[in-house]
C-alpha cells in the first residue's frame, strides 16, 4: 500500500507571533503583502528605494519585521480641518 503525500501549498503556515517578525519572505510573497509586483520591488532595489532586504546566496529575502518598520515610517497622518 502506498502512502499519499499531502498536497504542497504555497501558503505559509500560521506561525506564532514571536516567530513571525523573523520570517524571511521572497519577493513574490513580499510584493503580495505590499500590494505591488516583484518587478516593482526589483526596481526599488536597483534605485536604492523600498524596504530593506538581505541576500541569502543569490536569493533576495525580506524580513517581515523590516517590512512592518518600513511601512510604519511611511504612515501619513491627516489633519482635521
Amino acid at each position: 500500500m502506498t502512502r499519499r503525500r499531502a498536497p504542497r501549498t504555497t501558503e505559509p503556515a500560521l506561525l506564532p507571533a514571536e516567530v513571525m517578525p523573523y520570517v524571511l519572505m521572497d519577493p513574490k510573497q513580499t510584493a503580495s503583502f505590499l500590494g505591488t509586483t516583484p518587478a516593482t520591488l526589483a526596481d526599488w532595489r536597483n534605485d536604492g528605494l523600498g524596504p530593506p532586504y538581505c541576500k541569502v546566496g543569490a536569493l533576495v529575502r525580506y524580513q517581515f519585521r523590516n517590512l512592518q518598520a518600513w511601512l510604519n515610517d511611511r504612515m501619513v497622518s491627516t489633519r482635521a480641518s
